[in-house]
C-alpha cells in the first residue's frame, strides 16, 4: 500500500496556519478583482468591493502591528506575572 495514501502512516505532514497578514492580503486582491472586472469591459469601477478592498488590505497590515503593540503594553502593564504564582 502507498504511504501517502495510508492514514495510519508516521509520515503526516504538519499543516502551517497562515497568518493574519495572509488572508487580508489574498481577500484585498480578490476583492480588487472584483470591483475592477466591470472597468475592464468598459464600466465604472464598482466602490464597494475596493472598498472592502481597502478595509481587508488594512486589517491584514494592522492586525500585526495591533497584536504586537498589545502584547507589549500588556508586558509593560503587568511586569512578572508569571513570577507572580
Amino acid at each position: 500500500m502507498n504511504d501517502v495514501l495510508d492514514p495510519r502512516s508516521e509520515k503526516h505532514a504538519e499543516l502551517k496556519i497562515g497568518s493574519e497578514r495572509s488572508f487580508g492580503l489574498v481577500f484585498a486582491v480578490v476583492f480588487a478583482f472584483i470591483a475592477q472586472w466591470p472597468f475592464v469591459g468598459g464600466g465604472k469601477v464598482h466602490l464597494l468591493p475596493l472598498a472592502i478592498a481597502v478595509l481587508f488590505l488594512a486589517a491584514g497590515f494592522g492586525a500585526a502591528y495591533a497584536y504586537a503593540y498589545a502584547c507589549a503594553a500588556e508586558s509593560a502593564l503587568v511586569p512578572g506575572r508569571n513570577t507572580a504564582w
